[in-house]
């Protein structure tokens, strides 16, 4: 966090009068990946309880995508041919740069009094979990990357993504939402010839990318490689937002989802939430209503 310029270390004496630190703690966790263990993880999480509007910070609202845009998606891909990623932002908030209007000041981490020394006090230069503005901060940086990056947000949902491009050599050179749904591309499911495809792993006449943000998580539904791959290579060189694969999505918001790449199907549930709930009350074993 010292390499990525998070914070510079104040004599608590340089602190504007009336200047209160925020507190800080460490939050440890277990890290599964496909539901194996990966890594223990270590959050530094500011104590955002502790700021005070219009001191601290000052807008704190940030979009995340509904389900019903969810449920939308799955059911304008449910196609042969369509894939579904889990993309996680790593380090996400901390990315995010702030404002020369927004100065909030934190005490030192838990554990690290000898390291910076006595009577220091940190002055945030970007984002933390746990403070008011962070979500609000990282939406704005993800709108302004993923449009550099070739992608459009949706009108109807700030926190939809998409990059539409022509499949068919020879075919339009543009596409809009307008043209997707009126000359439905969604429903066609005939094959391109692999000779006539400008991009050689989507078998459709249109290559999609469509990305759903829920803060740092990004669920991602394509049916071309190549643009995820253009996608990543574009975020990789900006450098803002590092992006890693957590592989195929198979959970979001606390849902179960299932894909049949082959047949095109696409199912969910809640079960763990529910087995959650029994276990928390003593109901495991209850009898089902009939």
């Amino acid at each position: 966090m010292e390499k990525m310029g998070c914070w510079d270390v104040l004599d608590i004496e340089r602190m504007p009068d009336g200047c209160v630190p925020i507190g800080c703690k460490w939050v440890l966790k277990l890290k599964f990946r496909d539901g194996v263990y990966d890594k223990h993880k270590a959050r530094l999480v500011a104590l955002g309880y502790m700021q005070e509007k219009g001191r601290d910070f000052y807008e704190t609202f940030s979009p995340t995508c509904n389900h019903v845009s969810i449920r939308l998606i799955l059911a304008l891909t449910a196609m042969p041919g369509w894939q579904a990623l889990d993309l996680d932002a790593e380090a996400a908030f901390v990315s995010s740069v702030w404002g020369d209007d927004e100065v909030v000041y934190m005490k030192i981490p838990p554990g690290f009094t000898d390291h910076y020394g006595k009577g220091k006090v940190l002055r945030l230069r970007q984002s933390l979990y746990g403070l008011c503005q962070s979500p609000l901060n990282y939406y704005k940086l993800v709108q302004e990357v993923y449009e550099k990056a070739g992608l459009k947000r949706l009108k109807a949902d700030d926190c939809v993504f998409v990059r539409y491009e022509n499949n068919v050599i020879g075919g339009p050179s543009t596409l809009s939402n307008e043209d997707l749904l009126k000359q439905g591309y969604f429903l066609n499911k005939n094959t391109v010839p692999v000779e006539k495809r400008i991009y050689k792993s989507c078998p459709h006449s249109v290559a999609a990318l469509i990305v759903a943000v829920y803060v740092d998580n990004n669920a991602c539904r394509f049916n071309c490689i190549e643009l995820v791959e253009e996608f990543e290579a574009f975020l990789k060189e900006d450098g803002r937002i590092k992006m890693l694969r957590e592989g195929k999505l198979e959970w979001l918001l606390g849902v179960r989802y299932y894909f049949d790449e082959k047949k095109g199907a696409a199912s969910c549930n809640q079960k763990s939430n529910i087995e959650n709930i029994l276990n928390k009350y003593g109901m495991r074993d209850c009898n089902a209503a009939p």
